[in-house]
């Protein structure tokens, strides 16, 4: 399953921290970013985000990264055994039937998004309107 979020007025970073601290619980995450310094800061805002709540991260660098639910990579390759994989880039996964469930994160448009997604993998959509979620019939 292929979820897109279309954000029209949140961070995707700050959207990244909220979605992970929601569901880190219910399985492994990888979270692919698109640059070693996005990683970075992502891991920062992953420790900040939220003054009482802790999410158990780490980057693909750090020592015991695989024990780690969520994992902060700029490659493809799921060391804590994800079945979730989170991105801001659906152009950098490679292979489409690694994971059980992708979340494509974008400020672009869905209809543009969901273009460098294969036709053939069912997909839903949720634009942002007014801090709320509507779903777009794709």
């Amino acid at each position: 399953m292929i979820t897109i979020y279309a954000l029209q007025s949140s961070h995707c970073s700050s959207f990244i921290a909220k979605f992970c601290y929601k569901i880190w619980d219910k399985g492994n995450i990888l979270v692919l970013c698109p640059t070693e310094e996005l990683r970075d800061d992502w891991d920062k805002i992953l420790w900040t985000f939220h003054p009482t709540a802790f999410l158990p991260h780490a980057r693909d660098i750090d020592e015991k990264a695989a024990q780690q639910p969520i994992l902060l990579s700029c490659a493809e390759n799921p060391l804590n055994n994800a079945e979730v994989l989170l991105t801001t880039q659906p152009s950098k996964i490679s292979d489409w039937q690694k994971f059980k469930q992708y979340i494509i994160v974008t400020k672009d448009t869905a209809e543009k998004t969901q273009q460098e997604i294969p036709q053939n993998l069912k997909k839903r959509c949720f634009i942002e309107d007014h801090n709320t979620w509507r779903e777009l019939n794709l």
